[in-house]
């Protein structure tokens, strides 16, 4: 892929996630209002990554002696999202054309976390509604995460955390479960255009 094009891939990505969401527009509101009443559901981000980091350590330690666990549907590009935030080789620099290039990538990247952050509110709603009434939906919950293009090892991780939004829930209610679930994959999508950002720099 060339680097121009790489440059506009968080753009491309956050185009397509918002024409995606915008059957579910009216529903905005209505989820942010209910985001807004289970806020306090944030306090539970930390743990839910204290629970999800070592059991994806371990399964990517399995999927690197057991290679079918790194198989993902988009196993030419990984998995969408990292695919769209991954930093551009040759993308900064001392030429102007690197530093335009730069400020492409940056704009992208945040007109993609914007989009993100809407389509989490809109989809982990609905994820919400069905992935926790019981075990056996959140097993099917995680399950369902292949088709965003994530490794078969990663599954268990995903798990793990549907674990933590399932406690939250009976214990807290729904919207405390869908507070904590939108924010820890804002979390997750800031983590990584950290990284995609700092790679982009020094690289």
């Amino acid at each position: 892929m060339s680097t121009a094009v790489t440059s506009i891939a968080p753009f491309i990505t956050a185009v397509s996630v918002t024409a995606f969401i915008y059957p579910w527009r009216d529903e905005i509101r209505p989820r942010a209002a209910a985001l807004k009443h289970g806020a306090r559901g944030v306090r539970f981000v930390p743990v839910a990554w204290l629970v999800a980091a070592p059991v994806l350590a371990g399964a990517a330690w399995a999927a690197s002696r057991i290679p079918v666990l790194q198989w993902s549907l988009f196993s030419s590009s990984g998995n969408i999202l990292v695919s769209s935030l991954a930093p551009a080789s040759g993308s900064t620099g001392s030429s102007a054309a690197g530093a335009t290039q730069l400020v492409i990538t940056l704009a992208g990247v945040a007109a993609l976390i914007a989009a993100l952050v809407v389509f989490f509110i809109v989809m982990n709603y609905e994820e919400e509604e069905w992935g926790r009434d019981s075990w056996g939906h959140v097993a099917v919950w995680a399950v369902t995460h292949l088709v965003m293009g994530i490794p078969v090892f990663a599954v268990a991780a995903i798990f793990s955390v549907g674990v933590v939004y399932k406690q939250i829930h009976d214990r807290y209610g729904f919207d405390e479960a869908y507070a904590a679930h939108v924010a820890t994959n804002t979390s997750l999508v800031i983590g990584l255009a950290a990284i995609s950002i700092t790679l982009s720099v020094i690289g």
